[in-house]
């Protein structure tokens, strides 16, 4: 990564960990404001050097430490927002998820977690992050579409319970339900194609 970027992002951190600190208690996820922060900086790692130049090199009129914030500070404050809101974003999903055991009132942290590559990847099969963004982008949409429908939130947890933590239906009930917000999302006139 070039130096620059670096030392850009070294220059805005203490700003974007505010931003997380902020966003973490709001979301009661106190004390994972570092591991947001890692999963951020991760994923910027990872972007095309070329994007994040360009992001890096469009400056906007807001002037913070003496300096104009660039389109990377919005993207990055977006990816903050994002993953300490939805409980679809990855950080919710695999560091918080893999890491917090609740009980009833009782909430336990584990401080590792190792997964099983056997249950969780199969050997045969790569993760493809852009698969499973666009799948759960898909689910926002959908209990969205769900509740603006006034779908009840009895049906809204059997959806999540059924496409999203991939339980098996026992009853016939739930079956039938499904069925039902199955034929409501793919009505043509409902049909939300993901971009």
């Amino acid at each position: 990564m070039h130096a620059s970027i670096k030392a850009y992002i070294a220059f805005r951190y203490p700003n974007w960990s505010d931003y997380a600190r902020h966003h973490c208690r709001v979301q009661h996820l106190e004390g994972w404001e570092c591991d947001l922060m890692n999963d951020i900086v991760n994923d910027l790692m990872h972007k095309p050097e070329t994007k994040l130049a360009d992001l890096m090199s469009r400056e906007t009129r807001k002037i913070v430490n003496g300096r104009p914030t660039t389109e990377l500070d919005k993207f990055v404050l977006a990816m903050i927002k994002m993953n300490a809101r939805s409980k679809f974003a990855s950080f919710r999903k695999n560091t918080v998820g893999q890491k917090i055991i609740t009980t009833g009132e009782n909430v336990e942290v584990v401080t590792f977690c190792e997964l099983d590559n056997k249950i969780d990847f199969p050997e045969s099969e790569t993760y493809d992050n852009n698969r499973a963004t666009k799948l759960d982008k898909m689910h926002v949409q959908n209990i969205e579409r769900l509740h603006a429908a006034y779908f009840s939130e009895q049906i809204i947890k059997i959806y999540k319970k059924h496409f999203i933590e991939s339980e098996i239906l026992k009853s016939e009930k739930e079956k039938t339900i499904i069925e039902s917000i199955t034929k409501f999302l793919t009505k043509k006139e409902t049909i939300c194609l993901l971009k």
